[in-house]
């Protein structure tokens, strides 16, 4: 960008700024208008809907490869363990043998339970059922959720450590719309980041999927201001500024 810039004196004076910058493309997916749900349609419980798997931390490397295709494989328990012949134990559960887990604020997560390699937030909370370690390896993680949005476009991020994929679609159960992805094994040094936008106002419904391989592991699922540059995670109950994101009929169909 050039502006150059004459002065109205006696004797003009004539002054040239030049600017050179760099832009970034992108593509930015358009959400039909279909899928939007209103409000009054769902149970508007706060949060996301998880289901979790996680394998022993000794488990052959070979049985669990650094792609979505597996996760989708383990959270339905078809891995089987060489040792028993049998699906792998799945050792995120609770009390009751149950893998589903109502997240009613962020996902915010670390195997550790507190910061590791690169992150946009300070802090970090352990994954669902999941002893905070630094060894723990072979996670996989679905979040179901309805997203509250307004008409405009949309820029998200997802810092993890390893792979994820974020979806859209008419219903939690179907989300075919891919609005972002990593599929593969990688650090938390660059996040994803993606654009999307929206032409209705209303709830809705998408699916995350995360990928835990070995060594460290973190997630972080937010979005960024376009005028400010300012992150925030989805459904932040300290940011009124948070997009927020509700579980509701996505708790049902999970059961």
């Amino acid at each position: 960008v050039t502006a150059i810039f004459t002065d109205n004196a006696g004797s003009p004076v004539s002054t040239t700024n030049t600017w050179q910058f760099f832009v970034t493309t992108y593509q930015v997916v358009a959400l039909p208008a279909a899928y939007a749900l209103p409000p009054n349609v769902i149970d508007t419980t706060p949060g996301f809907a998880i289901r979790i798997n996680k394998a022993r931390d000794d488990a052959p490397t070979t049985d669990f490869p650094a792609t979505l295709a597996r996760v989708e494989t383990q959270l339905n328990y078809g891995i089987i363990d060489s040792v028993t012949s049998l699906p792998y134990v799945n050792l995120a559960t609770n009390a009751s043998g149950s893998d589903l887990y109502s997240e009613v604020n962020t996902i915010n997560y670390d195997i550790t339970g507190a910061p590791s390699g690169s992150y946009t937030f300070p802090t970090k909370s352990p994954f669902p059922y999941i002893t905070a370690n630094a060894t723990n390896n072979f996670i996989a993680m679905e979040a179901l959720m309805y997203l509250q949005l307004a008409p405009g476009t949309y820029r998200f991020a997802v810092r993890s450590d390893d792979g994820f994929q974020l979806s859209a679609g008419p219903a939690p159960g179907n989300t075919n719309t891919i609005l972002a992805l990593f599929d593969g094994g990688r650090g938390n040094g660059t996040p994803t980041t993606f654009f999307f936008s929206v032409q209705a106002a209303g709830l809705y419904p998408m699916r995350l999927l995360y990928d835990q391989g070995q060594f460290t592991g973190n997630i972080e699922f937010y979005s960024i201001d376009h005028t400010t540059g300012a992150s925030t995670l989805i459904n932040d109950p300290s940011s009124p500024s948070s997009i927020k994101a509700f579980s509701g009929a996505a708790v049902l169909l999970l059961n």
